[in-house]
């Protein structure tokens, strides 16, 4: 690939690449510069892949072995605790490595193929988060659940509501109120602010 290009417009490249050779290591890092973006990928191929997974993947075993699924009912599926397993691990894969707390609702925009729109569900959704603290919860995952709820706290406006939804930053997109204004703020956040 040899083109480049100063804008994406209309529409957005997620990341595109041509490798040299057909093995090897890559290693992918983002800033808000260049500089910055390789001096984090140098550091991480310094560290080396195998030790960058066996911490990833040691995080994961350690996270499921405390995860506590409801107990099997006769009649249920046999892959059914499986698929619950699977299932436990969507609200931590959606939490915000920069921003502790924050979790999106999706990690993708279901219209990114037609529209630009910074917004959709790779935002935090107080309604929508507040509903994973209760399956965090549920999961034995209290320390996950609490980080939400200080996280939401702190996001919460002085007279007690949220913004309907804002960037992991706490960036509102809509300039409007949760559409049930204090509903979530009764189970899950102070309204004394």
């Amino acid at each position: 690939m040899t083109w480049t290009f100063t804008d994406a417009g209309p529409g957005f490249v997620v990341l595109s690449g041509e490798l040299p050779d057909t093995s090897g290591e890559l290693a992918v890092a983002f800033a808000d510069d260049a500089d910055t973006a390789q001096t984090l990928a140098d550091a991480s191929l310094n560290v080396g892949i195998t030790a960058a997974r066996d911490t990833l993947a040691q995080s994961w075993h350690d996270w499921a072995a405390t995860t506590q699924l409801p107990p099997a009912q006769p009649g249920d599926p046999t892959n059914l605790t499986d698929a619950l397993r699977r299932s436990a691990t969507v609200p931590r894969v959606h939490e915000d490595r920069s921003y502790p707390g924050a979790i999106v609702a999706g990690l993708t925009i279901p219209w990114g193929d037609t529209t630009n729109n910074p917004g959709g569900y790779h935002l935090v959704w107080p309604r929508d988060a507040v509903e994973t603290g209760f399956a965090l919860l549920a999961l034995g995952h209290t320390d996950d659940a609490a980080r939400l709820l200080t996280y939401l706290a702190g996001q919460q406006q002085n007279d007690g509501h949220w913004m309907q939804n804002f960037f992991p930053d706490g960036t509102p997109v809509l300039p409007r109120h949760t559409t049930r204004r204090n509903r979530a703020a009764g189970h899950a956040g102070r309204q004394d602010r």
